[in-house]
């Protein structure tokens, strides 16, 4: 009797070892197919050439700057047309716009050019929030986009360059095609660069101008320093994968 006694309790302790082993073998086999789908998905980003995401010696990477950047437009974009209650079309009649360009964005501009910090990533993380600020009242005050690709001044450049990111228009592509010879600072061509990805995105470049988008991608490689040289391989993955049949 004793025996049998301790035979059960040896199934019993058996069977307690065992019961962790089988659920977690009975959670992966119910989990098979969501896990899989997972796996694919996060290949296909990985191929993609659109995707920022990669696999290297230090394994899964993600271009933050880019992502964080981006986000950040895209937060300031919502913010503005949530406070103005309208569409992405929502641009007034091209009668309401005004035929001088806005007091407060060349003060902003001005300012944009006067920022000088001994840290990079602050002094970047300042021009960004300048470019969002002057990326609102643009989109607000419906600056005429024509009258700022006129000028000269690398802080109205900036400001098409963020509005465009922001509230991409049909001309926009033109306009920044126009004025990037004149953008010198790194900071502003990485802008420029951020808008034009963001038109190419939204189908509003065409052959022809993807050509020349080209020529300015070529210019822009010139003492482009990593974050910028970042941007352009980015870019010109975008143009590729753009041009590609079914795209």
């Amino acid at each position: 009797m004793q025996s049998f006694i301790s035979f059960i309790e040896q199934l019993v302790e058996l069977g307690a070892a065992l019961a962790w082993p089988a659920t977690v073998l009975a959670v992966l086999y119910y989990l098979r197919d969501p896990a899989g789908d997972l796996l694919q998905a996060l290949a296909d980003r990985i191929k993609d050439p659109r995707s920022e995401v990669s696999i290297g010696r230090e394994g899964l990477a993600i271009k933050s700057r880019l992502e964080a950047l981006e986000i950040d437009q895209e937060q300031t974009k919502s913010l503005t047309l949530q406070a103005l209650g309208v569409s992405e079309r929502g641009m007034q009649e091209p009668g309401t716009q005004s035929i001088e360009l806005d007091a407060d964005l060349l003060r902003l501009a001005d300012d944009y050019l006067a920022i000088d910090d001994p840290s990079w990533s602050k002094r970047v993380r300042l021009k960004d929030a300048a470019a969002m600020q002057m990326a609102d009242l643009v989109i607000t005050r419906n600056i005429p986009r024509q009258l700022m690709a006129q000028q000269q001044h690398e802080g109205i450049i900036l400001a098409l360059a963020a509005a465009s990111h922001a509230l991409p228009t049909a001309d926009d592509t033109e306009l920044l095609v126009q004025v990037a010879g004149e953008a010198q600072r790194l900071h502003v061509r990485y802008r420029i660069l951020m808008a034009i990805g963001r038109l190419i995105e939204r189908g509003l470049v065409d052959s022809d101008q993807a050509d020349a988008i080209g020529h300015v991608l070529q210019s822009y490689k010139r003492g482009a320093d990593v974050s910028l040289r970042n941007r352009l391989a980015y870019t010109e993955n975008l143009i590729k994968a753009a041009a590609q049949p079914g795209a």
